[in-house]
């Protein structure tokens, strides 16, 4: 089973709360990335602005200087997009099937809110094949910590990661496969 390493981008910790990006990187380091222009804009308050929003890639907000793309960009196994759920939804779909018969999801773990914004963005329907894991990388991280000394190195680049859902797909795959060596 491929491992794909996913984190989402959303407009609050309220419920509900609606996806702003996701970002993806297999373990053989494809990547599927996508922006939603049809998040509720009503629900971004100044830290999610500040620290969600401008960190897009393609923003709508020229405060924040910059340009949406074209369109879908794509690079084989790779992805860039921005679109509304259903578009989003249906790319993510394809990209998952192409990648392998069986993937498996995983995120950090920190804060329950990504798997159920996947399942809700394909609308509580896995595509065949596709599951969530139930691995937390939270408790991984813990049990590292009590028998390694490098775990304040990884941390440390954890946290000075750019903050937008690609850049934490990386880390956390990066942090996993550290931890699972």
């Amino acid at each position: 089973m491929l491992k794909v390493y996913f984190d989402t981008e959303f407009t609050g910790l309220q419920m509900p709360t609606t996806l702003v990006s996701i970002g993806c990187v297999s373990e053989n380091d494809y990547e599927f990335y996508a922006e939603f222009y049809d998040y509720d804009k009503s629900q971004i308050d100044k830290w999610i602005y500040d620290n969600v929003i401008c960190n897009l890639k393609y923003n709508e907000f020229e405060t924040c200087l910059k340009q949406m793309p074209p369109g879908l960009v794509t690079e084989e196994y790779s992805i860039e997009m921005k679109n509304n759920k259903q578009g989003v939804m249906l790319e993510f779909g394809r990209w998952l099937g192409r990648l392998a018969p069986e993937v498996e999801l995983i995120s950090d773990g920190f804060i329950p809110h990504d798997n159920k914004l996947v399942l809700d963005l394909f609308e509580g329907n896995l595509p065949a094949g596709i599951s969530l894991s139930n691995r937390s990388l939270n408790d991984e991280v813990l049990s590292f910590v009590n028998s390694n000394v490098e775990y304040n190195r990884i941390m440390n680049e954890w946290q000075s990661r750019e903050h937008n859902a690609l850049s934490d797909a990386r880390g956390i795959k990066n942090i996993y496969e550290k931890i699972n060596r």
